[in-house]
């Protein structure tokens, strides 16, 4: 199944051809925005596990939506826990923290009487993975842990969904938590001049957020767009329409789950398999990678200037938009 929700973005529609799942025998998908990728590229073998691929539902979903977990009632008691002043609260949990994020959210909300949570996914057991963004992040929450009751650094052990929970607004950079963000109709902002990069010396590429954030803006307009998105009417009415785009069976993932694996330990059939909307087309991945092959060669060395004024030709440029588009499909 997917790592998480925006899986592979960059590479829409089709994952597979750098995610071979024709080498297990059962694909799991979240929902319909899924399910159209998966058809769009079974032309291509490796998007096809032995047994077939099915619609089940995001498993984290089940927490909030299964009423065996009590979501309601733990979030309740982790309010009273944190011990909240304000009536709103914002949560800021990114896919990094370097180059000050934390602090641009803290200081354009500190005054706005607003909670804020923080919440890094990074552990202590992971520092030693992630060493640059462990120490930006112990002097991050040294700094601002101690600014007022009101900001409080979470766990970064605690479920997300907990998070969530408790939150009326998300600010993140281009994590897939803006998709889970989805399951409590809850509004996503990111920061148009914050950069992407795992550590403090890589080079950084400005941020690419996500389809279903509700507002992208500049760092300096953070904490009006917050206010003005928790006071938006429109908001989580516009977060429900587009969650349901994403995510099926609420409450019911592990349960469908757990019946494909009866019926495969049963050898019995497996019902529920999506149709594929095309037939797996092996020669077509050939030639995309054998396309690939000469363009990295003739975009090095010596043959790079011929190949520059050979594509400026009106049939080999006809040709490479056909292959583009063959790759993007």
């Amino acid at each position: 199944m997917l790592h998480g929700m925006d899986q592979g973005r960059t590479k829409w529609p089709n994952i597979w051809k750098n995610e071979p799942w024709d080498v297990f025998d059962v694909g799991l998908l979240p929902g319909p925005s899924w399910v159209e990728r998966w058809q769009t590229s079974s032309w291509d073998p490796n998007a096809h596990p032995r047994r077939g691929v099915f619609e089940v539902g995001w498993p984290k979903a089940d927490l909030i939506f299964n009423p065996a977990f009590d979501f309601q009632i733990k979030i309740r008691e982790l309010r009273d826990y944190l011990e909240l002043p304000f009536e709103k609260t914002v949560l800021y949990a990114p896919s990094f923290e370097t180059d000050g994020k934390q602090n641009d959210v803290i200081q354009a909300l500190v005054d706005k009487n607003i909670n804020i949570l923080v919440k890094h996914w990074v552990t202590e057991y992971e520092r030693g993975s992630f060493p640059d963004i462990w120490e930006n992040i112990v002097q991050a929450n040294a700094r601002h842990a101690r600014m007022g009751k009101h900001i409080r650094v979470l766990d970064p052990k605690l479920s997300i969904m907990y998070c969530l929970g408790l939150s009326d607004v998300l600010i993140t950079d281009e994590s897939s938590v803006a998709y889970e963000a989805l399951l409590l109709n809850i509004p996503s902002i990111s920061v148009s001049n914050w950069v992407m990069r795992v550590n403090n010396n890589e080079k950084s590429r400005p941020i690419e957020p996500s389809e279903v954030v509700f507002e992208v803006c500049s760092r300096d307009e953070l904490g009006n767009t917050v206010v003005k998105t928790i006071q938006s009417p429109k908001a989580a009415a516009h977060m429900r329409q587009i969650r349901d785009k994403h995510y099926a069976f609420l409450g019911q993932s592990v349960y469908r789950i757990m019946d494909i694996v009866d019926a495969m330990v049963a050898r019995s059939q497996v019902k529920g398999k999506i149709i594929p909307r095309f037939r797996p087309n092996r020669p077509i991945l050939y030639l995309q990678k054998m396309i690939s092959i000469a363009a990295r060669i003739a975009n090095s060395g010596p043959l790079k200037p011929y190949w520059e004024n050979l594509k400026k030709l009106r049939p080999i440029n006809s040709l490479l938009r056909k292959v583009r588009k063959l790759d993007e499909n």
